[in-house]
């Protein structure tokens, strides 16, 4: 178990975060565009499903 001060765990772990990682906020329609939720909700990690469809992306325009 974890030794030390929860609260300073999760400060460090939130400036660690922001350090880290960009976030990028999407906002997806419920009632036009319900039937892509449904598909990303179907996904184990919609991260790596949305990243590996920008690589994929990226790959096609290199051509």
């Amino acid at each position: 178990m974890p030794k030390g001060n929860p609260l300073t765990r999760t400060v460090t772990k939130e400036r660690w975060n922001r350090k880290t990682y960009a976030v990028f906020q999407v906002r997806i329609r419920k009632d036009k565009d319900s039937d892509i939720l449904r598909w990303l909700e179907g996904k184990p990690s919609r991260n790596g499903y949305i990243v590996d469809l920008i690589r994929k992306d990226m790959e096609g325009s290199k051509k």
